[in-house]
């Protein structure tokens, strides 16, 4: 009767956990999100201990950047949400928006000999920029690239970009200066390259989109409830000092 019961009671808790469990999705982006980092990164760490707090589970799952937003925010998907995201997508994906996990300042990226001086996007208009192809930057770059008044060519990833400005192929690269600067820790040869002395914007809000259903509400009145029990700050700082460390 003992192990009957033992077993019906594992089997329940069991059950609550999978209940409590929620599955959101993210990209590879170092130092905020990557698979080979502890915790899967900084964001992803402040997301997983404000749902702790909030009595959840979370399971995350790194795909391709627009898979993963396809897979967070799309009808009948087993995930929940997507992460890190900004205000302007997820208000295109129709989502839910949460609280702020943390911000990304944009930098420009030039060589070190450049100092390109700029007031204005306007200023840039001559310039060969680059981007990373389905990532938003501020709204006013974007309308600006859409309507052709910046030469803006889209690559894979912050580091073809960056490569292509050490080669000269483009005068500056738009990336998160937290991005940058794991990237140039990882590669000396960027080594060269600097942040442009104005930055795009100190810092872009990062959230959680959750997909816009019943669940989706839920997940997001707990999320939110369990950010206020955290530091964020506290949590990005060590983060990033003991990584940079390294």
């Amino acid at each position: 009767m003992l192990k009957i019961t033992t077993l019906l009671f594992t089997l329940l808790i069991s059950s609550a956990l999978y209940a409590q469990t929620v599955k959101l999705t993210t990209l590879n982006w170092p130092p905020y999100t990557e698979k080979s980092l502890k915790d899967l990164g900084f964001t992803s760490l402040i997301v997983t201990k404000a749902f702790e707090q909030a009595g959840y589970q979370v399971d995350i799952k790194i795909f391709p950047w627009k898979r993963a937003v396809k897979q967070g925010t799309t009808a009948g998907s087993q995930f929940s949400g997507v992460f890190p995201e900004y205000t302007d997508g997820c208000k295109a994906h129709q989502g839910l928006e949460s609280n702020l996990i943390g911000r990304g300042p944009l930098a420009f990226i030039e060589k070190s000999g450049a100092n390109i001086q700029w007031n204005s996007l306007s200023d840039l208009s001559q310039l060969k920029i680059g981007t990373v192809l389905g990532y938003a930057n501020t709204p006013e770059f974007d309308k600006m690239a859409a309507e052709k008044k910046l030469k803006v060519k889209a690559a894979k990833d912050d580091l073809i970009n960056l490569k292509k400005v050490l080669k000269g192929r483009i005068n500056l690269a738009v990336i998160d200066e937290n991005v940058f600067r794991y990237l140039q820790a990882q590669h000396p040869e960027f080594k060269s390259l600097k942040v442009n002395s104005k930055l795009l914007s100190e810092g872009i809000g990062l959230h959680i989109c959750f997909r816009n259903d019943p669940k989706g509400k839920t997940l997001l009145k707990a999320f939110n409830q369990g950010l206020e029990k955290i530091n964020i700050q506290e949590i990005t700082d060590n983060y990033l000092k003991a990584l940079l460390k390294n």
